[in-house]
């Protein structure tokens, strides 16, 4: 199945209550969706995960398994395969200050239709001969890993929202190394700038998976 804006299944999902369960609002688009982000990754826990669990609602904890299939020359468009049942490609597609402007731009889960490959070709060329509809998660893992830097994370996904702010802290293992990751995500840039400053993060230091997988 082909789709955009569906949300990813995760090994392990904690639900915290229904109220904190609805999805923060978005302007409803025909295209892909679009979202402003700011994160950072952290060796030590930093002051602002606890002022976020003090002020936000929590929304979810989750544990998943997530593989990045990255290109050196492409760092700004990540392509991830997420529990081996969904593959999505997101772009940065602008910034607006220190913040950075992504985009959603396809999402499919498995079994993966040709119609895909054509789609995934359009944003990374050499990823699109790779796919075809007898492809599982399995045979795509190792197509792709050998055509990209591949990286295998676990991450401890814990959500928060306040407001039009959505605030995401995990926990994430790569190879034998741990770090802690905090990203702060809304559909506008102005309120995303208030939280940084509200939760004293640098709004300079924004660091996408992508740029961090392949700068480590």
């Amino acid at each position: 199945m082909l789709y955009i804006n569906s949300p990813s299944t995760a090994l392990h999902t904690t639900q915290i209550s229904p109220s904190a369960m609805q999805p923060i609002t978005h302007t409803k688009r025909t295209g892909p969706e679009k979202f402003y982000q700011w994160r950072n990754f952290f060796d030590h826990s930093p002051e602002a995960i606890e002022t976020i669990k003090d002020s936000y609602q929590p929304v979810k904890e989750e544990t998943r398994l997530d593989k990045y299939f990255l290109l050196p020359g492409r760092m700004n468009t990540i392509t991830r395969m997420m529990d081996d049942e969904v593959v999505e490609v997101r772009r940065m597609i602008g910034t607006e200050g220190p913040l950075e402007e992504w985009e959603r731009s396809i999402r499919s889960t498995f079994p993966i239709k040709r119609s895909f490959g054509a789609m995934i070709g359009q944003y990374i060329p050499r990823l699109r001969g790779s796919i075809s509809s007898a492809a599982d998660a399995e045979s795509l893992t190792e197509s792709w890993s050998r055509k990209s830097r591949f990286f295998k994370t676990i991450k401890d996904r814990k959500l928060f929202k306040r407001q039009s702010v959505q605030a995401e802290i995990s926990r994430v293992k790569v190879g034998g190394e741990k770090h802690i990751s905090v990203a702060l995500i809304s559909d506008r840039p102005e309120p995303l700038l208030k939280e940084i400053k509200r939760l004293g993060l640098k709004p300079k230091a924004n660091t996408h998976f992508g740029a961090f997988l392949l700068d480590a």
